[in-house]
Formats: C-alpha cells, structure tokens, sequence
C-alpha cells in the first residue's frame, strides 16, 4: 500500500503510474487544514482523489471535519506521531554534520523543516536575522518550494550568506535534528507540524507560532 500526504510533488503521477501494474491499497494523511492550504485540496481533488484514495485520515479533529465535507465521505482521526529510535540525539552524529557544513560548535543551529511557501514563515526569521548578524547563529533551512528565489534573494540583500543555509531536501531528516540547537517554526495558521514533533522527539527546544 501507499501513504500519501499530498498530491504536488509527484505522489499523484506515482500513484497513477502503479495502479497499471498492480491495485493498490491507498492512504492519505492530512496533517494540515484546507483553510491554509486550499490549493493543496485541489490538487488532490484533481487527481481524482476525492473517490479513488481508500482511507482518508487526518491528524487533528478540526482537520478532519473541513475534509469530510470537502471530500463528502468519512475521515478519521489518527494523531500524529514519530519514530523514537530513529528521532533522538546522537552526537556522532552532531559532530559529523558540524563539520560537514562548516558550523563551530560555539555556533547556534537554528533549524526550518517545511516547505518554502510564504505561510511557513521562513521569511520572518530571515528579516529577524539581518539585525542579529553579528551574533554566532547558523540558520539551516531543509526543504524546497515557489518561494526559495525570493528567499535566497532576501538573504543576499540582508548581506547574510554566511548565516543562513539553504539545505536542500533530503530523506534523512534525523541528522539535521541531531545537528541543530533550536527548531524554529513561525507560520500563518499552523502551531504545531509533523516536523515539530520529530524535533522534540529529538530533544530540541521549539519556537513556534501561537496559532
């Protein structure tokens, strides 16, 4: 089977493409309200979601009651959760990263895990950080999306290349937690993230958004 959270990065080709070859047990988690996100729901309304998907879940009530009457049919609630022995510090681990990246260990890893939409609020920490450029903080922004020109743009003209580090995407997120010092998280409509809890789960203290 198959556990998909969205249908924008190639899940819905994915799906489509498999389905030739054999029938599919399909998931979708949402771990994320269309009220924010609108256009991720049409997304996945286009690709024929709404009837063909098996089981729909949701990580919250909330989340769940605006998706039953988008997709008129039954969503479940199942809590997020995490993987202990895969999230958790490791300071082989730290120690290998800092040194991969360039980062002293006197230095503060602040560390974004999400997509670059301006609701994730990656902008609000790099116009934060132009007026603590002087202070020994490392920003490292794992993930990818529409707004990472003009971020990159933002960083350039607040003169901060060496602050802030565009990471990319990658699968093996635990190592980017074991290296950070705090996980920061400052989005529209959005206080608390699968990534949020990946970085307790790694012992990381968290600045999130009140709402």
């Amino acid at each position: 089977g198959f556990v998909v959270f969205f249908a924008d990065f190639g899940e819905k080709e994915t799906l489509k493409f498999v389905s030739y070859f054999k029938t599919l047990n399909t998931v979708l988690y949402l771990c994320y309200p269309f009220s924010a996100v609108p256009h991720r729901y049409e997304s996945m309304i286009k690709a024929g979601w709404k009837s063909s998907i098996n089981t729909i879940l949701a990580d919250a009530s909330w989340i769940a009651d605006e998706a039953k009457t988008l997709f008129d049919r039954i969503v479940t609630v199942v809590p997020v959760g995490t993987n202990p022995s895969r999230f958790k510090p490791d300071e082989t681990n730290r120690q290998i990263m800092r040194t991969k990246f360039g980062i002293t260990f006197d230095e503060v890893v602040l560390l974004h895990v999400g997509a670059l939409e301006e609701r994730k609020g990656v902008h609000r920490v790099i116009k934060a950080l132009k007026y603590l450029k002087d202070s020994k903080l490392k920003y490292i922004i794992l993930g990818g999306g529409p707004d990472e020109s003009m971020l990159r743009q933002k960083v350039a003209d607040y003169n901060l290349e060496s602050t802030v580090i565009f990471a990319g995407t990658t699968s093996a997120l635990q190592y980017f937690y074991q290296m950070a010092d705090i996980f920061i998280m400052v989005p529209d409509h959005e206080g608390n993230s699968v990534a949020s809890i990946e970085a307790m789960s790694s012992s990381l203290p968290l600045i999130v958004s009140a709402d």
